[in-house]
């Protein structure tokens, strides 16, 4: 599963295109609710900024936002609360 993650977010952010799979169809299979991806991104940023600085960790804290968003939305057409965790 590490792998695949890491083929998204590389293919997500850099733009490798090693990546082909269906991330929101794999999402919807789980018993996932929008807390769920609040403390995902949480997470997530708190990664970010220990490996990332200005624009890049910008760009990646979008990229996870914006993706949250969307499998949200298209999981349970609900979206995603406006404040996201920083």
């Amino acid at each position: 599963h590490l792998a695949t993650i890491r083929q998204f977010w590389t293919a997500a952010l850099l733009g490798t295109g090693r990546y082909s799979g269906r991330p929101i169809e794999a999402h919807r299979q789980l018993p996932l609710q929008p807390a769920h991806f609040g403390r995902w991104l949480g997470l997530w940023n708190q990664a970010v900024r220990r490996h990332a600085e200005g624009d890049d960790a910008r760009v990646a804290i979008e990229a996870a936002v914006s993706m949250a968003r969307a499998i949200i939305q298209r999981m349970e057409h609900r979206p995603l609360p406006k404040s996201a965790p920083q």
